[in-house]
This record gives C-alpha cells, sequence and structure tokens, in this order.
C-alpha cells in the first residue's frame, strides 16, 4: 500500500510589528524542514478571516513517520525556542491526510465527508477545470510562442492556486449537505 502524504497545519497570530520577523523566522525553519527525509513541501498563508491578522503554516511529509521525526526533531524545538517571542501563546496545530483540508468543516469542528465524496468532487474540478480555464490558458500561451515547460508550469500553478484558494472553496460551500449527509 502506497503512503499517504500527510501535512501539518500550525495556525499562529503574530505580535504586531513582528510580521517580517516572522517571515524571516519562517524561511529558517522551512529551509531546515527541507533536509529532513520525506519532505514534500513547506508554505505559510496570511488568512484572509480575522483581518488577515492570523497565519497558517503548512509541513507536508511523504508519511506520518516521518513527519513525526520533524516535529520531535531538535532543530524544529530550537526553531520554536527562538521564534517565540514573534507570535501570540494562542498556537493552534492540526494534522491531515491528503486532500482533507479542502474539504474540513473548520467551523463546526466535525471531521470531513467520506473519502470517496472527496475523489469525486475533486476528480470532477479537475475534469472541468483543464477542460476550461487551463486549456484556454494553455493555447493562449502556445499562440505566444511560450516554451512547452512553461506552459506546464503556469498550467500547474493555475490549476492549484484555483483550487486551493477558489474553486474547492466555494464547491464545498455549495455541496456542504450533500458531503456532510
Amino acid at each position: 500500500m502506497r503512503a499517504i502524504p500527510v501535512t501539518t497545519i500550525i495556525q499562529v497570530t503574530p505580535v504586531k510589528g513582528k510580521e517580517q520577523q516572522l517571515l524571516e523566522w519562517f524561511e529558517g525553519i522551512a529551509s531546515d524542514a527541507v533536509r529532513f527525509e520525506g519532505h514534500q513541501g513547506s508554505e505559510l498563508f496570511q488568512t484572509v478571516t480575522a483581518g488577515g491578522r492570523e497565519w497558517l503554516s503548512l509541513f507536508t511529509f511523504d508519511t506520518p513517520q516521518h513527519l513525526d521525526v520533524w516535529l520531535h526533531s531538535t532543530i524544529r524545538a530550537n526553531h520554536l525556542a527562538a521564534g517565540a517571542a514573534l507570535f501570540d501563546d494562542q498556537v493552534r496545530r492540526q494534522q491531515m491526510v491528503g486532500i482533507e483540508f479542502w474539504f474540513e468543516d473548520r467551523d463546526r469542528g466535525k471531521p470531513g465527508p467520506p473519502r470517496w465524496k472527496m475523489a469525486m468532487v475533486t476528480g470532477i474540478v479537475i475534469l472541468v477545470l483543464l477542460n476550461t480555464v487551463i486549456a484556454w490558458m494553455s493555447n493562449g500561451l502556445m499562440r505566444l510562442h511560450f516554451p512547452l515547460w512553461a506552459i506546464k508550469l503556469g498550467s500547474v500553478g493555475l490549476m492549484i492556486s484555483l483550487m486551493t484558494w477558489v474553486v474547492m472553496p466555494w464547491v464545498t460551500r455549495v455541496l456542504r449537505r450533500w458531503l456532510m449527509a
């Protein structure tokens, strides 16, 4: 059986005036996380809710075991100690597997929908995006004589961005009743 990637999401509120220092701190911890086996990516997002005051840091690893090694490492502990003065004491941490973060009902704290529903909705959304927006963008860039690698890179970036911040939040809101039934 293939391992499913796991993401840990840490939500913090920066101390006022320390936002730039928090960005630099995150770059440091993210660059150290890269050296750990199974690391698949680190991202930092400023939330839209709460006036952008809350920030989410995501660390993804290929297996829960590799994530645990990172979470319990001395390197991570040292970074957390060094950054403690940059964010408030209300640190919230969640761990998600696969694509669950697109379907989580944060307001209600309930578990997500069945995996078959998540897979079906995600597959339909990808199919629609590939055959509309992504196809349109790719054709336009080909007419402008962009290299194929740039077209593919742009397509992947656009697909991920649309799914993460636009399409999936809207789709899960519209289909909430069915997803949670």
